[in-house]
């Protein structure tokens, strides 16, 4: 699990970098009250690239990309907003894309840390939504991956085979 201080350093340097290289067609603002909290790895920078590929840069004259971070009552709030194209949210998928950016931030936001992903446009731009629900602090073993990746955070995780199966010692 990362921590958003270190992805929003990176996030800070790729938008540098691409503001460069589209000369005065990419603004950026920051509008981030939080930054300690955790999240799971590449989970803000997929949401800027396609801000920037996909909206930004495709509109006339550029647009604007903005960052915000918020503490909630709940948990935490990352919102990756623009101003650029859009696209009509109820057929994107059908578009002939794979999307596999925007689906592997879905995933490993629900199944790391029970988060979400919402993402709504229009021609006026797209606004991606990253929830994270606030956790009580546990016993990190209780919550690290037991094997291979297994996220199942079992209490006895050592002692246990693939996803939660006990082994059967005999």
């Amino acid at each position: 699990m990362g921590i958003f201080t270190e992805e929003y350093r990176h996030v800070q340097t790729y938008l540098s970098l691409e503001q460069i290289r589209f000369r005065g067609k990419l603004d950026v603002i920051y509008d981030v009250d939080v930054t300690d909290f955790k999240l799971p790895p590449l989970t803000v920078e997929p949401l800027v690239e396609n801000a920037v590929k996909h909206g930004v840069t495709k509109k006339r004259g550029g647009g604007v990309v903005t960052i915000s971070t918020r503490k909630t009552d709940d948990g935490y709030v990352v919102i990756v907003a623009d101003t650029g194209v859009g696209f009509d949210p109820d057929n994107y998928m059908e578009d002939g894309k794979t999307h596999i950016g925007i689906r592997n931030v879905k995933e490993r936001l629900q199944k790391m840390v029970g988060g979400s992903l919402s993402i709504t446009s229009s021609h006026e731009g797209t606004i991606a939504v990253v929830t994270i629900p606030e956790k009580e602090e546990t016993d990190e073993t209780d919550a690290s991956p037991c094997c291979d990746g297994c996220l199942c955070a079992a209490p006895s995780h050592n002692n246990h085979g693939r996803h939660g199966t006990p082994y059967l010692l005999g």
